[in-house]
């Protein structure tokens, strides 16, 4: 048999060329209005200064080194949330999910605090934990806890069932099923909730930082 082979589409390097320089005259325009806005007087504040004032702020923070230290420092902050609330989500995910009892006992309060919005819990939360780098960690992983937690119940849930039985006929153990099938067979599920909290980690921390600093 003859393979047949799909003709190969080619788009026109000119459609590219319109299609990105379209882009780029987009954000210039815009830009362009930022800066008006500010020298015509159509927008008086302090907080809407030029943007070329901006782009001066920006170029002289990254010679001197401030504004990269300022954004490592941020960046790390967020790591370490986004870890601690991953950890955490996809830990409990798979216990709920493997163990009936313990899921009618912890879902109802999870389901509670689910529809919080993590900006909300920010202002009480600075009576407790001030607004050192503790406060900024529990509400990035507090925000990213619920999508890998989601994600990791529906991703063991429906781990096929004939799987599972061929572990126990090898003997594995509860911990052994768990580490050599259902996470493995979960991961994809694991991983979208993780791709998604991701940037869910980046926003929350920019509005963390703007409110507590």
């Amino acid at each position: 048999m003859v393979a047949m082979s799909m003709p190969r589409v080619s788009v026109p390097l000119r459609v590219i060329f319109h299609t990105r320089l379209s882009g780029v005259c987009l954000v210039a325009a815009l830009l362009g209005l930022w800066e008006a806005s500010v020298r015509w007087g159509m927008v008086e504040s302090d907080n809407w200064p030029a943007f070329s004032a901006v782009l001066v702020s920006f170029i002289r923070g990254m010679a001197t080194g401030e504004l990269i230290e300022v954004l490592g420092s941020s960046l790390w902050r967020m790591a370490r949330g986004y870890a601690a609330g991953c950890v955490l989500a996809v830990a409990l995910g798979a216990a709920l999910a493997m163990l009936p009892p313990l899921r009618r006992t912890l879902q109802p309060l999870i389901e509670l605090l689910r529809p919080i919005p993590a900006p909300a819990i920010i202002p009480p939360l600075m009576f407790l934990l001030g607004v050192d780098d503790g406060l900024k960690i529990f509400v990035v992983a507090f925000a990213v806890f619920f999508p890998v937690f989601i994600n990791t119940m529906s991703g063991v849930a429906s781990v096929d069932a004939v799987y599972l039985q061929v572990a126990r006929t090898f003997g594995l153990s509860r911990p052994g099923v768990l580490w050599r099938v259902v996470l493995p067979a979960s991961l994809p599920h694991i991983l979208a909730g993780m791709r998604i909290s991701l940037a869910l980690a980046l926003i929350v921390t920019v509005v963390v930082e703007l409110t507590a600093g």
